[in-house]
């Protein structure tokens, strides 16, 4: 099987949540590291998923908006070097 496209690190920021009672007003963001290949790309996201299977199937896809991306790497193929 050949896998085409990218596998990337994203570093990007999601929501969090609590429930019950807090004292605490404040809550944080959550900084979130996915790594997967690229499965689609257009103006507002970039999915992502981590499991290939060897009918081309993809696995446990995420949606990840494009303005809650901090950092992106791509791992494979490195530069210099093709899928």
């Amino acid at each position: 099987m050949t896998i085409k496209g990218k596998l990337v690190l994203i570093e990007w920021i999601d929501s969090t949540a609590r429930q019950g009672w807090h004292g605490e007003a404040k809550l944080d963001v959550a900084i979130i590291h996915t790594v997967g290949w690229i499965a689609h790309e257009d103006g507002s996201q970039v999915t992502v998923a981590p499991n290939v299977a060897s009918t081309g199937q993809l696995g446990q896809q995420t949606a990840i908006p494009k303005s809650c991306i901090r950092r992106r790497q791509t791992l494979f193929p490195r530069k210099g070097r093709s899928a």
